[in-house]
């Protein structure tokens, strides 16, 4: 109740009281009578309010019970339907049911709750053992459709199927070589090279950019050390005998200390820094030897991987 109605209450008792009061000091039997209507009659609407919020909650729970048959029978289910269902959600439900007949209503609420929680349980369950039949039937069609794909010959690279060649041309266009690498920029194509010479085995450091002293790339490998320039150039631009000149000089660096250099260049050379390579522990990579060597670790070898 509101503290108004209270205050209301108790100014009304206290009248009664009085009233009770003076009644009693002529006739103390009329008194007495007074003072238990008057008591009564103040006592009534805090009763009514009682009884108010004890069928509103009653109404509660009968609604929750409905609630819960609607969403785990339907709405229009006997329950006789319930009775026979073998589950542990029908059962606790009809137990429910029970309490509620009985007047046991906060009994008839817990155990509402607990078969709304089980059917809960259940739906997820099945919802499971739903998805693992259906991955298991599509991993048996996809199975299936590999397979024939396999018998006729094709190949599967990243999500699709075509011939060996067509696998080939896919592979040689995500690596760069259809356009020569022309996609990357001259930083991607170094990082491409260290790629590169990783899967050769070597152990491979990114030189910073600026004062490189000739070399992009430092590459370990046992006792070998090795100083690598990549150039990527358009075809026709050759690299010259003072670009080779300058990296021989990186491999006596005393931060390298290399005894070994490579110039990697999506073009080719002149014909004078082909000469160096003969006198020099150098080696000059043009265009043909620079996807050669792509192909053979970034197509060919991962082919074999994958049989």
């Amino acid at each position: 109740m509101t503290n108004e109605k209270t205050e209301a209450y108790c100014c009304f008792g206290i009248i009664v009281i009085v009233i009770a009061f003076i009644i009693s000091t002529f006739n103390p039997i009329a008194g007495m009578l007074s003072f238990i209507v008057m008591a009564f009659l103040v006592s009534l609407p805090h009763l009514l309010e009682r009884r108010k919020l004890r069928i509103k909650k009653i109404e509660k729970i009968r609604g929750k019970i409905v609630e819960t048959k609607t969403k785990v029978f339907g709405k229009e289910v006997s329950y006789e339907t319930i009775r026979k269902d073998k589950s542990n959600h029908a059962k606790i439900l009809i137990q429910a049911m029970h309490f509620f007949d009985d007047g046991k209503y906060d009994q008839a609420l817990e155990k509402t709750q607990q078969s709304e929680k089980l059917y809960d349980n259940y739906l997820e369950e099945r919802q499971r053992k739903e998805w693992e039949i259906s991955q298991e039937k599509e991993g048996r069609k996809r199975e299936a459709f590999e397979r024939k794909q396999k018998d006729k010959g094709f190949v599967k690279y990243k999500d699709k199927w075509g011939t060996p060649d067509q696998v080939k041309k896919w592979k040689e266009i995500d690596v760069g070589l259809s356009d020569n690498f022309r996609s990357m920029s001259p930083y991607q194509f170094e990082g491409f090279i260290a790629k590169l010479f990783k899967k050769m085995g070597y152990q491979v450091e990114d030189i910073v950019s600026t004062g490189d002293f000739g070399a992009d790339l430092i590459a370990r490998k046992g006792k070998d050390i090795v100083v690598i320039q990549c150039k990527r150039y358009e075809e026709g631009n050759l690299v010259t005998p003072g670009e080779v000149q300058r990296t021989l000089g990186a491999m006596h660096y005393r931060k390298y200390k290399a005894n070994k250099a490579v110039i990697i260049t999506t073009s080719s050379f002149t014909v004078r820094a082909k000469d160096l390579e003969k006198e020099s522990p150098i080696e000059l990579w043009d265009k043909h030897i620079l996807h050669s060597m792509v192909r053979k670790y970034f197509i060919e070898d991962e082919a074999l991987k994958n049989e």
